[in-house]
């Protein structure tokens, strides 16, 4: 063999063994943190370039850096936050959501990124997506300061990083599932069994409601009963931000807030931003913080009976998309305690009833002078 195909061979053994060692990572069930370290550092040592990096795309449009390696990677420190706009490697590969190069990184490049990685020195970059179970979730982005533009090979070597990147973040968000589903289960059971023991509805709605609230991973957490004036109560709270309602607390309903929403339409909602919250609840929320709430109806034999909320008054996102589902396992056991409540009121009801109506029967079959029946009729129904 000629010399160049002994270093190629050289370069292709190298490169397995560096994906067998992220991969043995993964297999290991490794965190992703960890993972995105070792891929930058084994990306940064096996190709010709000075930065290795891998950021991860947020909802707002930002792209946050979750490993850098090499001497410009203090320019993309872990945990920084970049817009993805302008003409750079990190927003084209975010528009396009394939592989992309730029062969000169010079004058034309803009934006946040673009800027940082003139400043850094780069001249020619090349980037791929990690896309995982068909969604894109980020890039590896690699960059040098030479001349020369990177090896025409360069994103084909990248591709077979992202494919176990992706398996990484695939797995880990596997896991967690799995933790919540168990975490959820294990609430709903806890508050089915005080509602198959008959525990008073004040003690369901109290537990449901924490139960809920640590679930969903919240701040706050209410159960709130509508009222025929159109109006609501609050008969449970959960948390300890500045948002949780008093119990008792009766609100008027009205404007935009979540609420309303649930009342108007009978469905699940969510309000996520309280800048243009309107009506009494919207301005109580806004007034302490609130940024975004999920709530839902809570449906007693076909009647719309109240709501449950969820909200948060931190962080840089929205409740998960999978919040109404989640919170609606519970509302669900919320309206069977309510049911049950009910009916067992309504036997006990039925019951006195014909016990009085024996009664008074009673005194008729015995020939009572009428003066008397009238009179324990009169009482019989006071006390009914």
């Amino acid at each position: 063999r000629d010399p160049p195909d002994q270093e190629r061979l050289g370069q292709l053994a190298e490169e397995q063994a560096a994906l067998r060692r992220v991969a043995t990572l993964v297999a290991q069930a490794t965190p992703p943190e960890q993972v995105f370290a070792a891929v930058a550092e084994e990306v940064g040592t096996l190709l010709p370039v000075d930065l290795a990096s891998l950021c991860r795309y947020e909802p707002d449009r930002t792209g946050t850096s979750v490993a850098a390696w090499g001497t410009a990677g203090a320019r993309f420190p872990v945990g920084s936050r970049w817009p993805l706009e302008g003409y750079n490697l990190g927003t084209l590969v975010f528009e396009t959501g394939r592989p992309v190069r730029i062969d000169r990184y010079g004058d034309s490049s803009s934006g946040p990124i673009g800027a940082a990685a003139r400043e850094t020195g780069i001249r020619s970059a090349v980037g791929t997506p990690i896309i995982v179970e068909g969604r894109p979730w980020g890039a590896i982005l690699a960059g040098s300061i030479l001349e020369q533009p990177l090896p025409a090979d360069t994103e084909a070597r990248l591709a077979s990083f992202t494919e176990l990147v992706a398996t990484a973040i695939a797995n880990a968000e596997s896991r967690a599932a799995l933790v919540r589903l168990a975490e959820e289960q294990a609430a709903l059971r806890r508050v089915a069994t005080l509602v198959a023991q008959g525990v008073p509805p004040e003690e369901v709605f109290t537990a449901v409601t924490g139960e809920a609230g640590r679930v969903l991973s919240t701040e706050t957490a209410h159960l709130g009963r509508y009222e025929p004036d159109r109006a609501v109560t609050f008969v449970a709270a959960w948390g300890t931000a500045p948002g949780v309602q008093r119990v008792g607390s009766r609100f008027r309903l009205g404007g935009k807030n979540v609420t309303t929403l649930v009342f108007d339409t009978g469905r699940p909602a969510r309000v996520d931003g309280y800048a243009d919250a309107s009506g009494q609840t919207g301005v109580y929320a806004r007034e302490r913080g609130v940024r975004w709430s999920v709530g839902t109806p809570v449906i007693v034999e076909g009647r719309r009976w109240g709501i449950m909320i969820v909200g948060m008054e931190s962080g840089e996102q929205p409740l998960p998309p999978d919040a109404e589902t989640r919170l609606a396992s519970f509302t669900e056991l919320v309206a069977t305690a309510i049911a049950n409540t009910d009916s067992r009121a309504a036997l006990a009801r039925l019951a006195e009833e014909q016990a009085a109506l024996r009664r008074v029967a009673t005194l008729v079959a015995r020939a009572t002078p009428p003066q008397e029946v009238f009179a324990a009729v009169a009482e019989e129904v006071g006390r009914l």
